[in-house]
C-alpha cells in the first residue's frame, strides 16, 4: 500500500501542475479518489501496520483524499 500511496501522490502532482484538458483531469481525479478510498478507510488504530503504513502516511492520504474531493467538486459540480 505504501507504493500505491506514493504513486497516487506523484499522479496528483502531475494533475496539479496542469497540462490536462478538463475531461481528462476529472477522470484522473476520479481514479485517484477511487484508489485512495481503501487507504483512507483503514482503521488507524488496528489496520495500518498490516497495510505497511505509518500514521503520518495515513494522515497524508486522508488529507490528499480531501483535497481531491474538493477539487472534483469545483471542476465537476
Amino acid at each position: 500500500m505504501k507504493y500505491e500511496l506514493a504513486e497516487i501522490v506523484r499522479t496528483w502532482g502531475r494533475v496539479e501542475a496542469g497540462g490536462y484538458a478538463l475531461p481528462a483531469r476529472v477522470r484522473l481525479l476520479e481514479t485517484l479518489n477511487d484508489r485512495l478510498k481503501p487507504l483512507t478507510e483503514l482503521d488507524p488504530l488496528t489496520q495500518l501496520a498490516g497495510a505497511g503504513l505509518t500514521f503520518s502516511e495515513w494522515l497524508a492520504a486522508v488529507e490528499l483524499h480531501r483535497r481531491i474531493i474538493v477539487t472534483l467538486a469545483h471542476l465537476d459540480p
